[in-house]
């Protein structure tokens, strides 16, 4: 009995240390220390939230680092740093994640001041995907890093 009560000091130290954030990423909290840009594009570039069916969407994401200050962060996952969603009402439709298996690692990362990371998901590159019916959608970015997870949303269109 005396020796599991030795061995749980010892195991609450490590619980406290791995809880507390003992060599987790730094970086800002969810403020406006990152500039994030997330927008939908036709097949031209061009920046839109009206579409017609069959058209390709493109998803174009980007996180600016507008600190003065390296930002180190883990990702959870071999798989993009941002997963997006599109949803019509209550509904999910798809997500850049449909059909996708990522391996869970921790890979750790830096984003140096001014530098960006940068994401364009075409829809049509997913299998699963087909084109959407007319009506109204909404699209998320979520985030998958340790820095920065506020969801961005863009409201869009396609229509016949």
């Amino acid at each position: 009995m005396k020796r599991s009560l030795k061995l749980y000091p010892a195991t609450l130290a490590i619980a406290i240390a791995l809880l507390s954030g003992c060599g987790n990423s730094t970086g800002p909290e969810e403020d406006n220390s990152l500039s994030i840009q997330f927008f939908l594009a036709d097949s031209s570039g061009e920046e839109t939230t009206l579409f017609d069916v069959g058209q390709e969407i493109y998803f174009d994401y980007s996180m600016v680092n507008s600190t003065g200050a390296t930002l180190h962060y883990n990702l959870p996952h071999t798989g993009p740093f941002v997963r997006l969603e599109v949803s019509q009402a209550d509904s999910l439709i798809g997500t850049s994640d449909d059909g996708h298996l990522y391996a869970q690692m921790i890979l750790p990362g830096t984003l140096p001041p001014g530098d960006s990371l940068h994401w364009v998901y075409p829809w049509f590159s997913n299998e699963y995907h087909s084109a959407l019916p007319p009506g109204e959608y909404t699209a998320w970015a979520k985030p998958r890093l340790s820095i920065y997870s506020i969801a961005a949303r863009i409201d869009f269109v396609v229509s016949d």
